[in-house]
């Protein structure tokens, strides 16, 4: 938010005074509804619940939660105050793992998506009309929030916030505080564009795993078609063998029948001479 020391105007309270609400109350509530929700004891509420400490060790390792975040919760901080949260790591707790119902969770929402709008925002100044109906949108987020939050005079603190003067040192304040939203999301940006890349590189592995698969696939039909044409020739070469088997077999055959033969007519031929000796 580099405007707001380089464009100093009379309508930039307004976007100063609604940045103060969200981080303000808004932080005050959604904590409130946290402490609630955890009992005041975030390490024994993880620890009763498996499910939920696995949920929360997801979003470290996606870099939901990550650096400064990460130190905050346990395992690294064994005591941990969530006084020192702030609304995007409460925001993202409330909704990954506590059970809000789903009313709650949309006002959750709206809070944590008035502050990307906030931090988006490419100019501080803004005019009145535009200023009440954002303010006004925030406001009945945060009163149905306190529905459950239950913080003690929430309309005069809101009403006291509206009409507050903007002093250098609270100036100051929120200027660091936008910037360090926009910081964080500028690594976020890095970490999802290292995150596309990798994955980017891993289809391609997989495309090239998969060609590589193809052709395989293409040598081993290849290698197939031949193992066929080899099994043709055996077989072919097997009936061939049959087919001369059969053929000495029968040439061995006519052979005996023919000696055969040869015999009776020779033996013929003995008794038809004996018989003529006989009848001379």
């Amino acid at each position: 938010m580099a405007g707001i020391a380089s464009n100093p105007g009379t309508t930039e309270k307004y976007i100063f005074r609604y940045q103060f609400l969200l981080v303000e109350m808004g932080g005050q509530i959604l904590r409130s509804i946290f402490d609630l929700e955890v009992g005041n004891d975030l390490v024994q509420y993880l620890q009763n619940d498996p499910a939920k400490c696995q949920k929360l060790n997801n979003l470290k390792s996606r870099g939901i939660i990550k650096g400064v975040q990460v130190a905050m919760l346990p395992p690294i901080n064994k005591n941990p105050c969530t006084s020192d949260f702030d609304i995007t790591l409460l925001s993202c707790l409330l909704l990954n793992i506590c059970q809000l119902p789903p009313s709650l969770e949309a006002d959750v929402i709206m809070i944590r998506e008035c502050r990307n709008h906030l931090n988006h925002r490419s100019s501080v100044k803004i005019n009145e009309t535009e200023f009440d109906q954002m303010w006004e949108d925030l406001c009945k987020g945060l009163n149905r929030l306190n529905i459950k939050a239950n913080i003690n005079n929430l309309s005069d603190q809101i009403d006291k916030i509206k009409h507050c003067e903007i002093d250098e040192n609270l100036k100051k304040k929120l200027e660091d505080i936008i910037k360090q939203w926009k910081e964080s999301e500028k690594i976020m940006q890095v970490e999802i564009t290292t995150l596309k890349e990798a994955i980017s590189e891993c289809k391609e592995n997989v495309q090239k795993q998969g060609t590589t698969l193809q052709d395989h696939g293409t040598i081993l039909q290849d290698h197939g078609t031949t193992l066929q044409g080899i099994k043709y020739q055996v077989d072919t070469m097997k009936g061939f063998e049959r087919q001369r088997k059969q053929e000495r077999k029968d040439q061995e055959k006519v052979k005996l029948e023919n000696a055969a033969t040869g015999i009776i007519i020779f033996e013929a031929s003995l008794c038809s001479l004996y018989l003529i000796q006989l009848c001379d």
